[in-house]
C-alpha cells in the first residue's frame, strides 16, 4: 500500500487576496425572490492570478510524487473568509464564499487518484460559525460526476495503515521572534504525546495545524508507554493560500514574510512516513531608493 495525504489551510475564499478559481461562477440573489438568482464571472486581482499559479504548480507537483497512488485531500480549516472583517471580500454572501471554496477544491476532487476530500473546522468568524464547511460539501457533491468520500469535521484522528495524523486548525503559534522560532511547536507536541502515552495510547504520527499561514515543522521522540521503545511524532504548521490582508497585516504586527503551499505524507506499509512540504515564502516589501 502506498497513497500521499495532501494537507493544506488557509484558503480563505471570498477575499480578494485569496485562493480564486478563475473558472468559479457565482449567483446575484439580491432581487431573490423576485427574479431568479442570475449567474456572474470572477475576476482575479494580481494576487489572485500568483496564487492560482502557484496552486497549480503544487497540484502538479503532488501528482508527480504520487503516479498511480492514492490521493486523500484534508483541508485544515478557514476554507472561507467570513463576514467579520468584510473589507475587501469578492462577496459577503456565505452561499457565494462557499461556492468559491468549493471551486477551489473541485481541481482536486476531478483528479483520477482522489479518493476522498475531508474539511476539517476553522475560525467560526471565517466560516460563518462552521455553516460554510456544510455548503462546501454539497456543493462538491454536486459538482462532481463521480461519488467520493468528502466530509466536514471538527477534529479528526485519520487512520492510514499503521499511521495516525491528528488534524485540527487551532494550535500551537510558530514564534513570536525568531529566536524562539519553534519553541511553543516542540512544548505544545511534548504535552500531546505524554498526555497520550498517559492515556494507554500511541501519539499520532503526524500532529498538523493551520491558522498561522505559517510553515513550520518540528519532530520529537519520547519514551513510549513502558519506558522501553521511543515514540516519534512531527507537528507541522500550514502555510497558506491567502495574501497579506489588512487584518493579517495588523496580527501579525507587520510581518514583511508570506508563505504560500500545501504538505504532503507519502505513506508506505512497514515504513515510516515521508514529510514533503511544497511552500515558498516571499518578501513583501517594497523598496524605494531615495
Amino acid at each position: 500500500m502506498r497513497e500521499i495525504e495532501v494537507f493544506l489551510a488557509d484558503t480563505h475564499g471570498g477575499h480578494k487576496l485569496s485562493l480564486l478559481n478563475p473558472d468559479t461562477i457565482l449567483f446575484d440573489d439580491s432581487n431573490f425572490p423576485a427574479e431568479d438568482p442570475t449567474p456572474k464571472t470572477v475576476s482575479l486581482g494580481a494576487v489572485q492570478e500568483w496564487l492560482w499559479e502557484c496552486y497549480q504548480e503544487d497540484i502538479q507537483f503532488v501528482l508527480d510524487l504520487a503516479g498511480k497512488s492514492r490521493i486523500n485531500v484534508i483541508h485544515v480549516g478557514d476554507v472561507t473568509w467570513g463576514n467579520r472583517h468584510p473589507e475587501q471580500t469578492v462577496d459577503t454572501s456565505p452561499a457565494n464564499q462557499a461556492r468559491i471554496a468549493a471551486a477551489n477544491l473541485l481541481v482536486w476532487a476531478r483528479l483520477r487518484q482522489v479518493k476522498s476530500i475531508h474539511l476539517i473546522a476553522g475560525t467560526g468568524s471565517h466560516e460563518y460559525q462552521y455553516a460554510a464547511n456544510d455548503l462546501v460539501v454539497h456543493y462538491l457533491r454536486s459538482g462532481l460526476a463521480r461519488k467520493i468520500d468528502i466530509t466536514a469535521l471538527r477534529h479528526a484522528l485519520f487512520r492510514v495503515g499503521d499511521h495516525t495524523f491528528d488534524c485540527s486548525h487551532h494550535g500551537p503559534t510558530p514564534g513570536g521572534r525568531t529566536w524562539l522560532e519553534g519553541n511553543e511547536l516542540r512544548y505544545y507536541l511534548r504535552s500531546a504525546m505524554i498526555g497520550e502515552i498517559l492515556r494507554g495510547k500511541t501519539p499520532p504520527r503526524v500532529y498538523i495545524r493551520g491558522h498561522y499561514h505559517t510553515y513550520a515543522k518540528e519532530h520529537l521522540e519520547i519514551r513510549g508507554a513502558e519506558g522501553r521503545e521511543m515514540v516519534a511524532s512531527d507537528i507541522i504548521l500550514l502555510p497558506s493560500y491567502c495574501g497579506m490582508t489588512p487584518y493579517a497585516q495588523q496580527k501579525t504586527r507587520s510581518s514583511h514574510t508570506l508563505d504560500c503551499g500545501l504538505v504532503a505524507v507519502e505513506v508506505r506499509d512497514n515504513r515510516d512516513v515521508q514529510i514533503y512540504p511544497r511552500w515558498r515564502a516571499i518578501d513583501l516589501r517594497q523598496e524605494v531608493d531615495l
